[in-house]
């Protein structure tokens, strides 16, 4: 996970230009990290933990996957880097 951060910073970065672009993914990232968090805990005590783990391991491997995929064709945009979060539901 620290891994992703680091590059979501250095694509925010050389996409925009400016730490004003960094720090609106990282806030982007942040908020979205406050709302799911609770819902994580919610899953997490209901179901087996080692297999929301393997799941939630395996949504990211993709999701990093896939980011590197677009980003090697050049299809990754700015924008793209909001809907891309881990902890977005639409990464899931």
């Amino acid at each position: 996970m620290a891994g992703q951060s680091l590059a979501r910073a250095s694509l925010a970065r050389k996409f925009t230009g400016t730490n004003a672009g960094l720090g609106g993914v990282n806030l982007g990232f942040g908020v979205s990290m406050l709302i799911a968090t609770p819902w994580g805990g919610v899953v997490a005590d209901r179901l087996s933990k080692r297999m929301v783990l393997t799941v939630y391991m395996g949504l990211l491997t993709l999701n990093s996957g896939f980011n590197r995929s677009r980003v090697a064709f050049d299809f990754f945009r700015y924008w793209r880097l909001h809907a891309a979060r881990p902890g977005s539901l639409r990464s899931c």
